[in-house]
C-alpha cells in the first residue's frame, strides 16, 4: 500500500470512527483537553502502525485499544468531576434533562470504580464491545474482563442505591451514543 493509499485509507476509517473515539477518550480522562490530547496522541500511533492492522473491520477496537495504553502509561492528574460543559459530549442533544442527570451521576458513579472496571463497562455496557475485545483492549483474559465488569456493576448498584433487578447500565446509557 502506498503511502497515499494508506492516509486515504486511515482517514476515511477515522472519519467513521472519531466520534466514538472522542466520546471514549472523554470517558476517560473526564475533561476535554486531556481528551483532545489523549485522542491526537492515539490518532498519530494508529496511523504510525496503521500496517499492523489485520482486519479494517477491527478499526474501532485497534482505536481503542492504542488510547487505552496510552492513558494507563500516562496517566495525568484527574479532575474531580466531568464539567458540566463536557458531560454534555458525553451524549447525544436529543435526550431529556432528566436522562442527562441521570447519565451524568452513572459516569460520576464509575468514577469510583478501579481503572479497569470503569473501562470493562464503559467499553462493554456504553460502545457494545465484547469480553473477547475487552481483554484484548485491556490486555487481560476474557474471564477476568467478566469479574471486572460483574464486580464494576455490584459496586455501581451499591454507590447508587439501586435494586439488584434494576440494569442500571441500560437505562442510563440508553441515550448514550
Amino acid at each position: 500500500m502506498s503511502d497515499k493509499d494508506k492516509q486515504e485509507r486511515f482517514l476515511q476509517l477515522l472519519k467513521t470512527n472519531m466520534e466514538k473515539l472522542e466520546r471514549y477518550t472523554l470517558a476517560l480522562c473526564r475533561n476535554r483537553q486531556d481528551a483532545k490530547d489523549l485522542a491526537a496522541d492515539t490518532i498519530l500511533t494508529a496511523y504510525e502502525n496503521f500496517e499492523k492492522l489485520r482486519d479494517e473491520k477491527a478499526f474501532l477496537s485497534y482505536i481503542f485499544t492504542i488510547a487505552s495504553r496510552i492513558y494507563s502509561s500516562g496517566r495525568k492528574k484527574l479532575r474531580p468531576m466531568v464539567e458540566l460543559e463536557d458531560a454534555g459530549q458525553l451524549y447525544c442533544n436529543r435526550i431529556s434533562p432528566e436522562t442527562a442527570t441521570d447519565i451524568q451521576l452513572l459516569y460520576e458513579a464509575l468514577w469510583k470504580l478501579s481503572e479497569e472496571r470503569r473501562e470493562a463497562i464503559i467499553l462493554s455496557e456504553i460502545f457494545g464491545f465484547k469480553h473477547k475485545e475487552i481483554a484484548e483492549i485491556q490486555n487481560t483474559g476474557i474471564s477476568s474482563v467478566k469479574m471486572r465488569i460483574l464486580r464494576g456493576k455490584r459496586e455501581l448498584r451499591k454507590i447508587l442505591g439501586i435494586d439488584k433487578k434494576q440494569d442500571i447500565i441500560k437505562s442510563g446509557a440508553a441515550a448514550l451514543i
